[in-house]
Order: structure tokens, then C-alpha cells, then sequence
């Protein structure tokens, strides 16, 4: 059971590259969040000002693990247009 899982579940090959896809949207999200402030949401972005530094990556980390699907999708094609 644990073999067919594996090779027709876990690791085939369209659920492979639907994770590849989401892991460099996250990674992009993830880049563009820290180095450009204005990238974030305004209502993020008072909460963001306010953290010391130390944490403010672990607030986009955060925020990002918010985000459902559609929303990071949306969000990435966004950010991608910047």
C-alpha cells in the first residue's frame, strides 16, 4: 500500500510539479515581502513597521502561512507585475 501510495499518489509526476509550482509562488511571495515594504498589504504593512526587525521576517512568514490558495495565487500574480 505504502509503495502504490508513493508512486501513484505522493510522488506523481503532475503532484510533483503542482509542488515545484507552489514552492517557487511562496518563495517569490516570500522575496518580494522582504525586500520591498511597499509590496505588502497596507493593513500589514502598519503591523510590519511596527516589529522590530529581529521579526519581521517571521511576520511574513506568518502572513504568507495565512494566505489560502487562490489568494497567494493572486497575490504572486501581482507581485510578479511589479
Amino acid at each position: 500500500m505504502k509503495q502504490f501510495l508513493n508512486s501513484n499518489l505522493y510522488k506523481h509526476a503532475k503532484v510533483t510539479e503542482m509542488t515545484e509550482r507552489a514552492e517557487t509562488m511562496i518563495i517569490k511571495i516570500f522575496e518580494s515581502y522582504s525586500s520591498n515594504e511597499k509590496s505588502l498589504p497596507e493593513s500589514f504593512n502598519r503591523i510590519y513597521r511596527d516589529t522590530k526587525k529581529a521579526n519581521k521576517l517571521r511576520a511574513i512568514c506568518d502572513y504568507i502561512a495565512g494566505m489560502t490558495d487562490r489568494f497567494a495565487i493572486a497575490e504572486y500574480e501581482r507581485l510578479v507585475e511589479l
